[in-house]
């Protein structure tokens, strides 16, 4: 395995300024700086204290706790500007609900997953939608993805691509008719379902299914990510990582099958 040297340090939540206006001279060795934007509930967001937290959040701050490391957040403008941050050397690690693709894999360092989602879509009682990957037949749909999933998600034949600030605006939209659909992930759903127990939406799968696992990116060889993939490991097998997960996703388990 590849090592990194973590001397043993309390774990703390500390919000620094945005990436572009940040340093990448001088690192503590004894600090885990993360990227994330903060404006992806419940993965990443400021609570009503300020502060940055979220499932994807707690996960690394257990992840920080195991290694011994301090954890630094930083916050980026937008997605861009968080894999630049790592390019950069400005962050370690980049923790903001990314999905892995075949480009991301072959620039970056991924962990291994620690959720895992399915894209769905939520319609009135009622709507009968057959949706593909590929295209939403004309249908006009609100695309709640604060990840990036549902770019191979086209609207078609007329239909409109709708996107919206939270998952909850776009529930909205869907109740009142303004749009036929919602498209999200299964585990916004989850959180939204644990929030607010709203029965009056019906959740449907795409077709053909494909799944949405989570991770975490680091610079391609970073010997920091075979730490976070025996910190993951150490965390799931003591139930912490489920402890996480069910506290955000009460409704439904999003822990990806060992």
């Amino acid at each position: 395995m590849r090592g990194r040297n973590a001397a043993i340090a309390v774990s703390t939540l500390t919000v620094a300024a945005a990436l572009v206006g940040c340093d990448a001279d001088g690192a503590d060795p004894n600090t885990l700086r993360v990227g994330t934007e903060g404006t992806c509930a419940p993965f990443s967001f400021r609570g009503a204290d300020g502060e940055v937290t979220g499932y994807d959040i707690e996960v690394i701050e257990a992840i920080g706790e195991r290694l011994g490391m301090r954890v630094e957040y930083r916050l980026a403008l937008n997605r861009p500007a968080l894999f630049s941050g790592l390019r950069s050397r400005r962050v370690d690690l980049v923790a903001n609900h990314v999905a892995p693709t075949l480009p991301l894999s072959e620039q970056y360092e991924l962990s291994r997953y620690y959720a895992e989602a399915r894209p769905v879509i939520l319609t009135r009682p009622g709507e009968d939608l057959n949706i593909s990957v590929t295209e939403m037949s004309g249908r006009n749909a609100a695309y709640w993805d604060c990840g990036n999933w549902s770019d191979g998600i086209d609207a078609s034949q007329g239909g409109a691509k709708v996107t919206v600030e939270s998952l909850d605006h776009a529930v909205r939209l869907t109740k009142d008719g303004h749009v036929d659909a919602t498209v999200t992930d299964s585990m916004a759903v989850a959180d939204y379902l644990t929030r607010t127990a709203d029965d009056n939406l019906v959740a449907t799968g795409i077709t053909p299914p494909f799944s949405l696992p989570q991770t975490f990116v680091a610079r391609k060889n970073d010997p920091v990510m075979d730490e976070v993939d025996r910190a993951l490991i150490e965390i799931r097998a003591d139930g912490t990582l489920h402890a996480i997960s069910e506290k955000y996703f009460s409704t439904g388990s999003v822990l990806p099958e060992e």
